[in-house]
């Protein structure tokens, strides 16, 4: 295959820029905004742009290889659009990846914008310049759906050539661990070959029949001939019916209402309903020092997600105490018992709400009635005695 073939095979164009308008509502940019155009020595090529609601004033040029021409050309329907000339040098000095050889649009004016708007500030386009390893030199990603027990998990390896030479005939060796990094499964991969700067996937079936409902590991190692192999991990669940408790979380204080929150999260590949958690505290010996529930949701399939309750912790004392959670939800339950904290109350804040309590009696209704029924009781109490005291005197 000649240079030029090449080039066209592996010249890959991604429109991605999202434009931010001048004003409130515009949307307006250049497209393509961005390109990728693999490095050969001397090459020589040229793209063609087109603002999008904007006319170009003025070009800044981000690396030396790239030129805009003069001339601006307009379609048979009217629309603006500018060739931009590429020259390639016999070798670029840089980092090996993404050298971005774009430019910038200042001043650009917005045609659509209302009389008064000033022109935007700048339009960006980007020409990358994809700068391969020397030699051999290869990535790749390894990911895998959370199924349910029974159904089939399907690998995918996606393998990147970023070095100046093809590779050919790739496979990936797959590890399936469970937690404690036993191997339960090694599956090996489709083969396929990757030109430089382009990528390639490949896949594995694994059936689940045999495996239990719990979290697993997996970890690719592609061999390709450079250095070292290409390596990447992914976990996945085969799942089952289960809210698994993830956690609780609380700060709480003595004689106060505290907010808790609780963590789950979906083991099952269906929606699970009203889910909610139902919690039990006791102290060291035992005895009961409270009970309340969370909200309830229901879970999408493998979501995680965070039930909130109010624990009141008035009349209980400060301390560590057990919490029994109890996960309910349409089709089970799930049960924890988990260490909390109670904390105490600063006694400058015991003070202070002693003092807000005493405060709060003296200006209670109840109080002021019984004040004024003593202090009526204490005045008829001392007229009858004067009452009798002149009497005697008679």
């Amino acid at each position: 295959m000649g240079k030029a073939g090449l080039i066209a095979i592996i010249l890959v164009f991604s429109i991605i820029f999202i434009p931010s308008g001048a004003y409130a509502g515009s949307a307006a940019g250049v497209s393509p905004s961005t390109i990728n155009i693999p490095f050969f020595p001397l090459y020589e090529g040229y793209v063609t742009f087109r603002p999008i609601g904007y006319e170009a004033i003025d070009f800044e040029m981000k690396c030396p290889y790239v030129h805009v021409r003069n001339e601006t050309l307009y379609d048979e329907d009217g629309v603006n659009s500018f060739t931009v000339d590429i020259k390639l040098p016999q070798k670029i000095d840089a980092i090996p990846g993404k050298y971005d050889c774009g430019f910038i649009m200042h001043k650009a004016k917005d045609i659509n914008a209302p009389p008064g708007v000033a022109a935007k500030a700048e339009v960006k386009a980007s020409i990358n310049i994809l700068i391969p390893v020397e030699g051999k030199y290869a990535t790749i990603t390894l990911s895998a759906d959370n199924v349910n027990k029974g159904e089939p998990v399907y690998f995918k390896v996606s393998a990147s050539n970023l070095g100046d030479t093809p590779l050919y005939a790739l496979n990936a060796v797959i590890d399936v661990m469970d937690i404690d990094g036993n191997i339960k499964e090694t599956l090996y991969t489709t083969q396929s070959d990757v030109q430089p700067f382009s990528s390639t996937e490949m896949w594995k079936k694994m059936d689940t029949e045999d495996f239990e409902p719990a979290r697993y590991n997996a970890k690719a190692v592609m061999a390709y001939g450079g250095e070292k192999p290409a390596y990447a991990e992914t976990s996945f669940l085969i799942g089952k019916l289960f809210v698994k408790f993830l956690g609780i979380q609380m700060n709480a204080t003595e004689g106060k209402i505290n907010p808790v929150t609780v963590d789950v999260e979906s083991w099952w590949g269906d929606p699970i309903e009203n889910v909610r958690a139902e919690i039990s505290i006791y102290n060291a010996s035992g005895v009961l020092k409270g009970e309340f529930r969370t909200e309830s949701t229901d879970l999408s399939p493998w979501q995680k997600a965070t039930l909130r309750g109010y624990w009141d912790a008035n009349g209980i004392e400060a301390g560590n105490y057990d919490a029994n959670v109890t996960l309910r939800y349409k089709g089970g339950e799930t049960s924890e018992i988990v260490k909390v904290k109670l904390n105490s109350l600063p006694e400058e804040k015991k003070k202070s709400d002693a003092f807000g309590k005493i405060a709060g009696v003296i200006a209670s209704p109840v109080f002021l009635i019984l004040l004024v029924l003593i202090l009526v009781i204490n005045i008829s109490v001392w007229l009858i005695k004067q009452k009798k005291q002149k009497k005697e005197e008679k």
